[in-house]
């Protein structure tokens, strides 16, 4: 919450940090199984496929998240 950049130099607002941080250790769903998981927790667990192709071409844009410029531009 601390850190105010994201991806090596983009600023990130105070609110929008508190929502991604929010997003990966708040548990807000529960499976059928009764597990409780964060909202990102749940979206891999649906969408497996689509998660990790979206997390590698993030991955790949942003040179191993370190440089926006490419996903910016």
């Amino acid at each position: 919450m601390n850190d105010e950049t994201f991806l090596g130099s983009l600023k990130i607002q105070k609110d929008l940090r508190q929502k991604s941080f929010d997003n990966i250790t708040k548990p807000v769903h529960k499976m059928k199984d009764g597990r409780m998981v964060t909202a990102i927790q749940k979206y891999e667990s649906e969408n497996p496929v689509d998660f990790l192709k979206n997390l590698s071409i993030l991955f790949t844009l942003t040179d191993g998240f370190k440089n926006v410029d490419k996903l910016i531009s």
